[in-house]
């Protein structure tokens, strides 16, 4: 893989705070008559995301990231739940394709870019997206 070392400390490093319920795999539907679940959360995390990733220069080489979703409290004010691996990994795509779309990312493919995916509970209840960018 270009430039991936697990081994060496990262060059640079950026992070990016959404206040925002991360997606399930499940949330995500198909772009067809299901009302365009996937390209409506994308769009709704690029108006979100702009601001943060313009300061984040173009990448030239390889960056991977750790994407944590922070799960809060339900609008009946219960706990949510952790994803299950798949869906919390295939919920991350919508995020990852605006990675790329703002030119954080080289493109998506494993030669430019991992993603690490983790999940917490929030710690004052309300739903978070990080994700802390590096490049090797």
């Amino acid at each position: 893989m270009c430039d991936w070392d697990p081994e060496r400390d990262p060059v640079r490093t950026w992070d990016v705070w959404l206040d925002f319920n991360y997606p399930s795999q499940n949330d995500l539907g198909g772009n067809h008559k299901s009302g365009f679940k996937y390209r409506n959360i994308r769009n709704k995390l690029a108006k979100l995301m702009k601001a943060q990733l313009n300061a984040v220069p173009a990448a030239a080489k390889f960056r991977s990231a750790i994407i944590t979703r922070h799960y809060g409290l339900s609008e009946k004010g219960k706990q949510k739940r952790q994803y299950d691996e798949e869906n919390l990994v295939g919920g991350g795509k919508p995020l990852v394709d605006n990675l790329r779309d703002y030119g954080v990312i080289i493109n998506d493919s494993p030669d430019a870019w991992k993603g690490y995916y983790k999940q917490e509970k929030s710690h004052d209840g309300v739903d978070r997206i990080h994700v802390h960018l590096m490049e090797y």
